[in-house]
Protein backbone atom coordinates (compact mmCIF):
# COMPACT_ATOMS: atom_id res chain seq x y z
CA UNK A 1 0.00 0.00 0.00
CA UNK A 2 0.97 3.59 -0.18
CA UNK A 3 -0.84 5.83 1.82
CA UNK A 4 -4.45 5.29 -0.03
CA UNK A 5 -3.42 3.37 -3.05
CA UNK A 6 -3.15 -0.22 -3.16
CA UNK A 7 -0.76 -1.74 -5.28
CA UNK A 8 -1.28 -4.99 -6.83
CA UNK A 9 1.89 -6.93 -7.26
CA UNK A 10 2.95 -9.90 -9.08
CA UNK A 11 5.67 -11.93 -7.51
CA UNK A 12 6.60 -13.96 -10.21
CA UNK A 13 7.71 -11.31 -12.91
CA UNK A 14 8.29 -8.57 -9.94
CA UNK A 15 6.41 -5.84 -11.24
CA UNK A 16 3.15 -3.82 -10.64
CA UNK A 17 0.04 -5.08 -11.90
CA UNK A 18 -2.28 -2.75 -10.89
CA UNK A 19 -2.70 0.45 -8.82
CA UNK A 20 -5.97 0.56 -7.01
CA UNK A 21 -6.75 4.48 -6.28
CA UNK A 22 -9.89 6.13 -5.21
CA UNK A 23 -9.36 6.49 -0.86
CA UNK A 24 -9.20 10.02 0.28
CA UNK A 25 -6.55 8.44 2.83
CA UNK A 26 -5.17 5.81 3.73
CA UNK A 27 -6.10 1.88 3.49
CA UNK A 28 -7.23 0.15 6.55
CA UNK A 29 -8.00 -3.30 5.22
CA UNK A 30 -7.92 -5.17 2.12
CA UNK A 31 -9.11 -8.33 1.57
CA UNK A 32 -9.69 -10.97 -1.74
CA UNK A 33 -13.14 -12.35 -2.21
CA UNK A 34 -13.23 -16.52 -1.79
CA UNK A 35 -13.43 -16.68 -5.80
CA UNK A 36 -10.16 -14.13 -6.16
CA UNK A 37 -12.05 -12.13 -8.51
CA UNK A 38 -12.98 -8.87 -6.31
CA UNK A 39 -10.80 -7.12 -3.90
CA UNK A 40 -12.55 -5.06 -0.95
CA UNK A 41 -10.74 -2.43 0.57
CA UNK A 42 -11.71 -0.04 3.20
CA UNK A 43 -10.54 4.01 3.88
CA UNK A 44 -8.89 4.23 7.17
CA UNK A 45 -10.68 7.75 7.88
CA UNK A 46 -13.54 7.58 5.36
CA UNK A 47 -16.36 5.91 5.84
CA UNK A 48 -16.10 4.02 2.31
CA UNK A 49 -15.35 0.20 1.55
CA UNK A 50 -14.52 -0.26 -2.40
CA UNK A 51 -14.71 -2.70 -4.26
CA UNK A 52 -12.66 -3.25 -7.02
CA UNK A 53 -12.06 -6.11 -9.94
CA UNK A 54 -9.33 -7.96 -9.34
CA UNK A 55 -8.22 -8.41 -12.84
CA UNK A 56 -8.65 -4.98 -14.19
CA UNK A 57 -8.05 -3.09 -11.12
CA UNK A 58 -11.08 -1.36 -11.83
CA UNK A 59 -13.57 0.15 -9.05
CA UNK A 60 -17.25 -1.65 -9.23
CA UNK A 61 -18.75 -0.33 -6.17
CA UNK A 62 -18.33 2.37 -3.37
CA UNK A 63 -20.05 1.23 -0.33
CA UNK A 64 -20.89 4.72 1.88
CA UNK A 65 -23.54 3.71 3.58
CA UNK A 66 -21.86 4.01 7.03
CA UNK A 67 -22.50 6.16 10.59
CA UNK A 68 -18.30 5.74 11.65
CA UNK A 69 -15.06 4.62 9.98
CA UNK A 70 -14.75 0.96 8.72
CA UNK A 71 -12.22 -0.44 10.79
CA UNK A 72 -12.53 -3.90 8.91
CA UNK A 73 -14.19 -6.16 5.70
CA UNK A 74 -13.96 -9.36 5.44
CA UNK A 75 -15.82 -12.08 2.45
CA UNK A 76 -18.20 -14.55 3.56
CA UNK A 77 -19.49 -17.20 0.69
CA UNK A 78 -22.54 -19.20 1.65
CA UNK A 79 -24.06 -21.54 -0.50
CA UNK A 80 -26.53 -19.15 -2.19
CA UNK A 81 -24.39 -16.11 -2.52
CA UNK A 82 -21.47 -13.63 -1.95
CA UNK A 83 -21.28 -11.47 1.25
CA UNK A 84 -19.46 -8.79 2.51
CA UNK A 85 -19.07 -8.55 5.90
CA UNK A 86 -18.01 -4.56 7.67
CA UNK A 87 -17.12 -3.79 11.24
CA UNK A 88 -17.56 -0.10 11.97
CA UNK A 89 -16.61 2.51 14.57
CA UNK A 90 -20.18 3.41 15.73
CA UNK A 91 -19.66 -0.66 16.71
CA UNK A 92 -22.26 -1.94 14.05
CA UNK A 93 -21.03 -5.41 12.15
CA UNK A 94 -22.84 -5.20 8.74
CA UNK A 95 -23.66 -8.23 6.28
CA UNK A 96 -24.04 -6.86 2.82
CA UNK A 97 -25.15 -8.89 -0.09
CA UNK A 98 -23.05 -8.61 -3.05
CA UNK A 99 -24.71 -8.88 -6.81
CA UNK A 100 -22.26 -8.36 -9.48
CA UNK A 101 -24.01 -7.83 -13.02
CA UNK A 102 -25.80 -10.74 -14.71
CA UNK A 103 -25.98 -13.27 -11.35
CA UNK A 104 -29.45 -14.33 -10.73
CA UNK A 105 -30.57 -13.69 -7.13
Amino acid sequence: MRGNQIVRWNVETDASCHTLSGHSSGVSSVVYSPTGDQIATSGSSNPTVRLWDAETGRCQMVVADFNGLVMSVAWKKPSNGRYLVTGSEDKSVRQWQVIKEGDEI
